[in-house]
């Protein structure tokens, strides 16, 4: 009989790159099941589609991962609202950051523009804030909503302070990174 699911620890474990037999084997889900189970995550809004997608055979094998991207990226559990200094209409959210870029959803800005940004958190007991210039290096536009489009961004230049602020925000919000090899534990969370 299937165990009762946590819908969050079960985004944070598959952001964390278990594997299905692994997930299948701790909630006693069949194939069949999991897949209806990711489906419902989807639906619900609190996986990406192309979070599904990225579990292919061909990415968990880690020479993929090597090329799949050149820094480890932390998914936000919380997004992260960013805006354009000086045009406070252009805004969005930021739902992955790494030290090198991040991506935006519902910041509308064309690719290879390069701008001053200001990302804030607004919920925690001690509001963030830092500014950093990135530029547009892709957009995916969806036609039918806007807070549906997603922009990646190269970081080109960031203040000592403000990369140390960033880095501390990643830590604090971050559900990690699925692209990352972590070590295999036993059932009592050991290191095998």
């Amino acid at each position: 009989m299937p165990r009762k699911i946590n819908a969050n620890r079960l985004v944070a474990e598959i952001r964390s790159r278990a594997s299905d037999f692994e997930l299948m084997e701790k909630y006693g889900l069949s194939f069949v099941l999991l897949q209806r189970v990711l489906e419902k995550l989807v639906h619900r809004c609190a996986l990406r589609p192309e979070e599904l997608m990225e579990r292919g055979a061909y990415f968990d094998d880690p020479k993929n991962r090597v090329q799949t991207r050149r820094e480890p990226r932390t998914y936000l559990r919380i997004p992260l609202r960013v805006e354009v200094i000086g045009d406070s209409s252009a805004s969005g959210v930021i739902i992955d950051l790494s030290e090198r870029g991040f991506r935006t959803r519902g910041l509308e800005i064309g690719a290879f523009d390069k701008k001053l940004f200001a990302m804030r958190t607004g919920k925690e007991p001690i509001p963030s804030m830092f500014q950093l210039e990135a530029v547009c290096r892709w957009t995916r536009i969806d036609l039918a909503e806007v807070m549906l489009s997603e922009a990646g961004f190269e970081i080109v230049k960031v203040s000592e302070r403000d990369f140390r602020e960033m880095l501390q925000i990643m830590e604090r919000l971050g559900a990690g990174d699925r692209n990352v090899m972590r070590p295999k534990t036993d059932s009592h969370g050991h290191d095998k």
